[in-house]
């Protein structure tokens, strides 16, 4: 029989060890009749040991087993995940429960394994007597530093279940905007990357038999099926090259990008600057600004620390030193309008109506009624963009296609007037 590792809690406090027995349900059993409580998101497979006479069959379904939870993923965690965990977390804590108790069963449930893990080092730190803040800060993969802040606000302001579910509605708005303009940029990407394999086969196969065919003839090749046909020939003889250029061409700007702050700084200025596509991110980005800080202030958090914790929430690091910037200014003894105006990351509408949010004395509600405004807007804008890079996207293709194809036939033309002759 194979051998798991348990941990549970009993009348002695935490407790751990290892038991062999056929499956993690008996396992459980087994400790609950001796008076330890146990889930079985608490019961592993010991890594290595299989128990006494453990059949092949059963050796080779746990190394399949162990293969199958091998994580290949690295990048940052699906904000889909952080989501489902937050709303599922503000439901379970607004109605009572437990929140060492709505660790354990979310953990349980989670299926995500980079997640389920934190989760469960969550638990474990709550348990040892930590805030909960402070044990999320041990996972940033996870929680990061503003997802952290606003916890620490909900456990200060003492209603964790109406701000949770407030930050689980901001989080979902922003997911089902990011996720509308991924879905806008697809189909166009999935257009011309198939155009450009599509293009490069006939430039590098279709093209050069053409224009062998048309020389045997006795052809005169115009100017435009010569320059397809060099074109051609180019690509066939330096497929190495262009293949290293393209790469080089994503690689080294990536580098500069990640390494020099004011390269970053301009790179996210010229997003916003875009024709179409900026404007939409750049609303969108105001909305999640918006709806975090009113979380924030909302749970009873200091308006600069709550900026200085809604700074690190955005990757656009142009956006986050606006915010810093204007955190400054505030410390200085500027007024909340004041410092926010003179920054284009910032409209005038925007400092409009926080300067009158600050004098009404309901800055919170004014900055969920923009983030309302923000993201039916940016909504909006997804539906043009998304319209605007499909038809950019036809016209290039059809542009190409075109060249390719008339240039194959105008040496047609010119064999008909040599027969005809």
């Amino acid at each position: 029989m194979p051998v798991f590792v348990w941990e549970g809690t009993s009348g002695e406090g935490r407790v751990s060890g290892e038991m062999e027995a056929p499956s993690r349900p008996a396992v459980v059993a087994r400790l609950r009749s001796d008076g330890v409580i146990c889930a079985p998101g608490d019961v592993h497979p010991k890594e290595g040991a299989v128990g006494r006479g453990a059949p092949v069959m059963e050796r080779v379904a746990r190394f399949a087993s162990s293969a199958l939870k091998t994580e290949f993923h690295t990048g940052p965690i699906p904000q889909s995940v952080i989501c489902g965990f937050t709303r599922k977390f503000s439901v379970m804590v607004g109605a009572g429960i437990e929140i060492s108790k709505a660790l354990e069963v979310l953990a349980n449930q989670e299926t995500d394994v980079r997640f389920g893990r934190a989760v469960r080092r969550t638990l474990e730190s709550v348990n040892r007597g930590n805030s909960l803040s402070s044990a999320m800060g041990k996972s940033p993969e996870a929680f990061p530093p503003f997802y952290t802040g606003l916890v620490r606000a909900a456990e200060t302001g003492g209603d964790m279940g109406d701000i949770m579910a407030r930050f689980a509605d901001g989080l979902e708005k922003s997911e089902q905007l990011r996720k509308k303009v991924k879905t806008a940029m697809v189909y166009p990407l999935v257009v011309v990357t198939t155009t450009a394999v599509v293009m490069f086969f006939a430039l590098s196969f279709l093209v050069p038999v053409f224009t062998r065919v048309f020389e045997d003839m006795g052809a005169p090749l115009p100017a435009l099926t010569r320059a397809v046909a060099d074109t051609a020939a180019f690509v066939k003889s330096n497929v190495a090259g262009i293949a290293v250029a393209a790469a080089l061409s994503v690689i080294f700007p990536l580098m500069i990008y990640r390494r020099y702050e004011r390269a970053a700084v301009f790179v996210d200025r010229m997003v916003f600057m875009s024709p179409v596509f900026g404007e939409m991110a750049h609303k969108s980005v105001l909305s999640r600004f918006c709806s975090t800080l009113a979380s924030l202030l909302r749970g009873g958090v200091p308006l600069v620390d709550a900026l200085e914790t809604v700074s690190t929430a955005f990757p656009n690091r142009y956006f986050s030193g606006a915010i810093i910037s204007a955190a400054r200014r505030i410390v200085k003894g500027g007024g909340v309008a004041s410092s926010f105006g003179g920054q284009a990351a910032f409209p005038a509408i925007f400092v409009s109506m926080i300067d009158a949010g600050e004098r009404a004395g309901k800055l919170p509600d004014m900055l969920e009624t923009l983030s309302e405004a923000y993201l039916r807007e940016a909504d909006s804008l997804s539906a043009a963009v998304q319209s605007s890079v499909e038809s950019a996207a036809v016209l290039i293709v059809g542009a190409v296609v075109s060249v390719i194809v008339i240039s194959m036939y105008l040496p047609i033309f010119s064999l008909v007037s040599l027969f005809a002759g």
